[in-house]
């Protein structure tokens, strides 16, 4: 199995970088995102990225993506950042900016409402809504950012035992079957 490369300090403080640039703009224009994933557990397990992950994600309602798609398309554009891909079908945008992408990418996910099962999910993931019904604070960086309710609880939703890093590709080993809900087909 090949593991992600470690980045380097100045891989790190360049993500940083684009990341702020980000989040500045989304919140001056009071658009509702978060943190989420591998750039969430990091920051608050560990004050920092997580070397080898190999993505930053931020994530959103479909409700506040529909509403402020330009938005957010626009500030990808103005930034210069170079977008990878638009999947259209599962709501979601990569993109990046002075890195190789093989290095770093940033993910906005847009997460979908199942009122029903009071749910979001996307693809194979599922997050109760309890999570996402107000927005919370991550701080890393000398600075506060967007994150879900709940944060311990939503990791361990999430991960399970998520205060022990595990270094792997194989989203089995480190997703919770919770959150994960793996297709066979």
């Amino acid at each position: 199995m090949n593991l992600p490369k470690e980045k380097t300090q100045e891989e790190l403080d360049i993500i940083l970088k684009n990341l702020i640039i980000i989040v500045d703009d989304l919140d001056q224009k009071s658009i509702n995102y978060f943190i989420d994933s591998g750039t969430l557990l990091g920051m608050y397990r560990d004050k920092n990225f997580i070397k080898w992950d190999w993505d930053v994600e931020l994530s959103i309602t479909e409700k506040e993506f529909e509403k402020n798609k330009e938005k957010i398309l626009d500030i990808i554009n103005k930034n210069k950042f170079k977008i990878l891909k638009i999947d259209k079908v599962n709501k979601k945008i990569d993109f990046t900016k002075d890195l190789n992408s093989n290095i770093n990418k940033f993910s906005f996910k847009v997460w979908k409402l199942n009122e029903k099962k009071s749910i979001f999910y996307r693809n194979n993931f599922e997050i109760p809504t309890k999570f996402f019904e107000k927005i919370d604070f991550v701080e890393c960086f000398g600075r506060k950012f967007n994150s879900p309710n709940k944060i311990e609880e939503y990791l361990t939703y999430m991960y399970g035992n998520w205060k022990v890093p595990l270094r792997t590709t194989d989203k089995s080993k480190y997703l919770s079957k919770n959150y994960f809900k793996r297709s066979f087909y």
